[in-house]
């Protein structure tokens, strides 16, 4: 496949191209080697430069997938503290600095003006790059993590470094330049900000360390504001769009559940009618989507407009709501660690009645936050506990998901919490029958495992701890008598330890290694005093 471009485009090509073979990026092929033709292209970047594209999407649905955990913004959110500063590097050219096999270099040809020639250096666009290149950092970047105290997270070829000291990040910054410099690397002055600032951008999010909240940036917000009001125009007019084009605004949107855990409630219109546009056609169709999607796109529309941030700091309950649903009628009651503070009952009309216990029950929830509005504002109450033995509705709302016969009544009790500018934390009460599947959906369940008994007392003896109790375990490894669980078992007093509070609690914390960081995040957020093991894991 040869070359695709102006005349203004293969001039622009042929420089960067011979800057590639200087530097043994790429290397002139025999014809009769290849094996696999890549098209190549030059696209305009924001800053009015060209960047040389190899186009290897059909050479990707060819490669095989295998599972690499890479960081991610939910890490960052886990990670920032509040009144940090922040430092981003971006590293030049970075995928460049990894070698392809000899026996891949076949499949990643392609042809200038009638000259062949292939990657020798590992091409920016293959699927499995960007796992390559970060697999190749992270021993260098663990090496980084033991000799500092700043926390890095390092997403392919960007680098975030957080401190809550301004003079020592910026020392280390430069101490971790020098290091990457020492390994080959050299980082983008365009893009790295190693001045410490208290909003960073990284991972596509502005990120406000100074107040620990999170908002989309204005270009990107922009972009979006603009394929909305497309939208909407086309749904107004019943012009025919197609699939794919639907189907990559819905990920655009999605994208954003970082700051609007929402997102899926106003996503869930369009999807069903971008599935069964797919289902019916094909893909590679176009649909005419429905007026019923237009209040969804207003609400992103708004939203986006506002930009409001999301905050990153869970504020731990101060008080517990409690809400039952019966066939006759709803109650709650409001509670603090003391004593009872209010009550309410209602009973159902004969519509209502009728209604599926799913429904009640989000209903309930719904008319008791309506109830305690007046309450929650005059005490001042900033975050909520909200506890129901319905397994649907506690599922549905803590992650803001439903069937579509539930939509409705969710979206009610997602606009209820908005009013009230209240956090919410939403727990099953003892004897739901859904722990499993919530548990399994945070990989809860991979904390199977304990400590030796003998190594875990002679730790307390040595320290002088007497901790009360154990936070991650199950009836069957557990340290102390009182224990939370994270499924249902024998014997625990709580399940799902992130859920409830540890204050006035020495407690012992060996989680599974993935809920490490929401394990430090709350101790550090409820300001408490706990005993933790864990692997060393830089």
């Amino acid at each position: 496949m040869k070359f695709r471009g102006t005349e203004e485009e293969a001039k622009e090509y042929k420089i960067m191209l011979e800057e590639e073979l200087k530097e043994n990026i790429v290397m002139p092929f025999r014809k009769e080697q290849i094996k696999w033709y890549n098209p190549t292209f030059m696209i305009k970047k924001a800053n009015g430069k060209w960047r040389k594209i190899l186009d290897a999407k059909a050479l990707n649905k060819q490669i095989a997938d295998f599972h690499f955990k890479m960081h991610d913004s939910n890490e960052v959110k886990q990670t920032i503290r509040l009144g940090d500063w922040g430092t981003s590097l971006d590293l030049s050219s970075a995928f460049h600095h990894l070698i392809v096999q000899t026996e891949s270099q076949p499949y990643l040809a392609f042809e200038f003006q009638n000259n062949y020639y292939t990657y020798k250096a590992m091409p920016f666009g293959t699927k499995n790059s960007p796992i390559y290149f970060a697999t190749a950092m992270e021993p260098i970047m663990q090496q980084i993590r033991m000799k500092t105290e700043i926390r890095i997270i390092n997403y392919v070829d960007d680098i975030l470094l957080l401190h809550q000291n301004k003079e020592y990040l910026m020392n280390q910054t430069q101490k971790v330049i020098e290091t990457l410099i020492y390994f080959g690397f050299t980082k983008n002055p365009e893009k790295s900000e190693i001045e410490p600032n208290q909003t960073v951008i990284f991972l596509g999010w502005e990120w406000n360390l100074a107040n620990a909240t999170v908002k989309t940036k204005p270009k990107k917000r922009q972009l979006l504001l603009h394929d909305l009001y497309n939208m909407r125009r086309w749904i107004k007019i019943r012009t025919e769009i197609t699939v794919k084009q639907t189907a990559k605004l819905i990920g655009k949107l999605n994208y954003l559940r970082l700051q609007f855990q929402e997102a899926s409630l106003f996503l869930n219109t369009m999807d069903h009618q971008k599935a069964q546009a797919a289902r019916l056609k094909g893909w590679n169709t176009t649909m005419i989507m429905n007026k019923t999607a237009i209040p969804d796109i207003n609400w992103w529309i708004a939203k986006l407009r506002a930009n409001i941030p999301a905050q990153l700091i869970q504020i731990s309950p101060q008080m517990t709501m409690t809400t039952d649903a019966a066939p006759s009628g709803g109650g709650s009651t409001l509670e603090n660690e003391q004593e009872m503070i209010a009550m309410a009952h209602g009973t159902w009309n004969r519509r209502q009645a009728k209604l599926t216990s799913n429904n009640r029950e989000i209903k309930a929830i719904t008319q008791g936050l309506r109830s305690f509005a007046k309450t929650l504002k005059n005490l001042r109450i900033q975050s909520l506990s909200i506890r129901s033995d319905n397994s649907t509705a506690v599922f549905d709302i803590r992650k803001w998901k439903a069937q579509t016969s539930l939509i409705k009544k969710i979206k009610q009790v997602h606009q209820t919490i908005e009013k009230l500018r209240k956090q919410i934390q939403i727990t099953h009460l003892p004897g739901v029958k859904n722990e499993i599947a919530d548990a399994l959906s945070r990989l809860s369940r991979a904390g199977d495992y304990k400590l030796k008994e003998k190594i875990f007392q002679q730790t307390c003896l040595q320290m002088n701890l007497n901790p009360t109790i154990d936070l991650f375990s199950q009836h069957f490894n557990n340290l102390l008598p009182r224990f939370m669980s994270t499924i249902r078992g024998q014997g625990e007093i709580a399940i799902d330890a992130l859920n409830q509070t540890w204050k006035r609690e020495l407690s012992w914390i060996h989680p599974p290694i993935p809920l490490l960081p929401a394990a430090l995040k709350k101790i550090r957020e409820e300001q408490i005093e706990a005993m933790i093991i864990a692997p060393i894991w830089p």
